[in-house]
């Protein structure tokens, strides 16, 4: 196991470091496919993920798919490829931009250069029966994901402020579930104590 702490002072990681007993890493690094740093994500960081995308693009293009082949890649994989950092963070405006960019160059050229447009992307992006191709624009889902996020945070806010009513209804003790982990858990008093001053 690693750990990773940012934001604190060597009084505070030296005695965590020592009850814990991790090693302690340095961010950023790359996890499971996802860049993990401490500060909000930059397109930097979202590099690799835009590399891949280059390179199933790079490798697509020696196959020289049709326009039908190319639309179909797109929807299967290039259009989905993304979300799985979007469930796990906010993508910087300009990262969407440039899936969106690449999408679009793929479709046209087959090619991930510059090529002319013949339809405009929204269009592009707008259902079969709307006259589209039903291609998702990666701008929508991450504004959707981003809500998804926004509604995690409120949730764990209300939680957090249920906790304290808890405590306050029910004392320093809580709940009667509270105590009967005190009761059966030993050696938990450390970690109960840190939930009580949530």
């Amino acid at each position: 196991m690693l750990g990773f702490l940012t934001k604190v002072g060597t009084d505070w990681a030296t005695p965590l470091q020592a009850v814990f007993r991790f090693p302690i890493g340095n961010l950023p690094i790359e996890y499971l496919g996802v860049s993990l740093s401490s500060s909000r994500l930059s397109i930097s960081n979202c590099r690799p993920l835009l590399e891949e995308k280059d390179r199933r693009i790079a490798t697509w293009r020696s196959h020289k798919h049709s326009f039908v082949g190319r639309v179909q890649l797109i929807k299967s994989f290039l259009s989905a490829f993304h979300i799985y950092w979007l469930f796990v963070f906010l993508l910087p405006k300009g990262v969407v931009i440039e899936i969106d960019k690449r999408m679009s160059r793929f479709l046209w050229d087959g090619v991930n250069v510059c090529a002319m447009a013949k339809v405009a992307w929204t269009q592009v992006c707008k259902p079969v029966d709307a006259g589209g191709l039903g291609v998702q624009e990666a701008t929508p889902i991450n504004k959707a994901l981003s809500c998804r996020h926004l509604w995690e945070v409120i949730s764990q806010i209300q939680n957090r402020l249920r906790f304290r009513l808890n405590r306050s209804c029910h004392g320093q003790q809580g709940s009667h579930l509270i105590a009967k982990l005190r009761q059966k858990v030993h050696g938990t008093d450390l970690i109960l104590d840190l939930l009580w001053s949530l």
